[in-house]
């Protein structure tokens, strides 16, 4: 079962309870659950910058298309 994407407490503590669902040790399920939430703030800080970099493109390929 995949690991929620969420960044909050909640979303953590799902994913601990699913890891020890899935027989993990409850230190590793922690650890497991700590380094998922890392990654999904980390690809939450991305979002701006992405929509900006491809409103960026756009208006080049918009431009280069006239």
């Amino acid at each position: 079962m995949p690991l929620s994407k969420g960044t909050g407490s909640a979303a953590r503590e799902e994913n601990v309870k699913r890891e020890i669902a899935a027989g993990k040790d409850p230190k590793q399920a922690v650890a497991i659950a700590y380094s998922q939430q890392r990654k999904n703030k980390a690809s939450d800080s991305m979002k701006p910058m992405i929509k900006s970099l491809i409103t960026k493109i756009n208006r080049i390929i918009g431009i280069a298309n006239k």
